[in-house]
């Protein structure tokens, strides 16, 4: 069982905080040699999320007005600044034992190069030729161009967490999501002058249709668990 990836997509509609309780369920297992290494995927109802590190600094807009707009906002315990969540976004939760996979039960910088390489590689597959990694920035980006000058916007973001030498949270794929909602409520991970961008958006400006969100999050899982060593396993609810 170490050497499984087991992965499941949980649907559309989810609630935040409800899917915060399993994600610590099947934590909490793998902690205790009781479950196998998890990818959970689903999409969330709108939420905004925010970390006890940063608060609310990088929330522009006060709580009545987020709610009225009818966006959820909840605190998370993980990485990384204030986030957004949707429909059209498809958020993936690794929950994976280090020590296990080659690494220290504390190397975080093991755990985050694979895991952006592994998003990486599965833009490329999924034909996003112009994804990249930015040295000091977390997540996947895209170089785009507003009237002649460059600007970066970011296609997937990573906020993770770490338990006991056991991943959780993980990254959130803006594939068709409706952001306008969200930004004007925040600065997306506290970074500004950067922007967002969905894949989309992308596949729009090449004359191309989306492929449909079961190939992508199988997609993602095959590599997922090959930059882990893991032996892939799909399950069903």
């Amino acid at each position: 069982m170490d050497k499984v990836l087991e992965t499941r997509f949980y649907g559309a509609n989810q609630d935040y905080e409800k899917s915060l309780v399993l994600m610590r369920e099947h934590h909490n297992a793998l902690q205790a040699d009781s479950g196998p290494n998890f990818l959970m995927f689903l999409e969330y109802k709108p939420v905004i999320t925010y970390t006890r590190q940063h608060g609310h600094t990088n929330i522009i807009s006060c709580e009545k007005n987020i709610l009225a707009d009818n966006i959820a906002l909840c605190e998370a315990d993980r990485g990384g600044d204030v986030t957004f969540h949707g429909p059209g976004q498809l958020v993936g939760y690794p929950i994976i034992k280090l020590k296990n996979v080659g690494a220290t039960s504390i190397d975080v910088s093991f755990y985050m190069k694979n895991l952006q390489n592994a998003l990486l590689s599965s833009c490329f597959e999924l034909g996003i030729t112009n994804a990249l990694l930015l040295p000091g920035k977390s997540g996947i980006w895209v170089k785009t161009y507003e009237n002649n000058l460059v600007k970066l916007k970011k296609l997937i973001a990573i906020g993770v967490g770490l338990s006991n030498g056991v991943t959780k949270h993980g990254f959130a794929f803006n594939i068709d999501i409706d952001y306008a909602p969200y930004v004007k409520h925040i600065t997306p991970c506290g970074l500004k002058g950067c922007g967002v961008i969905t894949m989309k958006e992308i596949f729009n400006d090449l004359d191309q249709d989306l492929p449909n969100y079961e190939s992508i999050w199988r997609c993602i899982s095959k590599n997922v668990a090959s930059n882990f060593g893991l032996t892939l396993k799909f399950s069903k609810i």
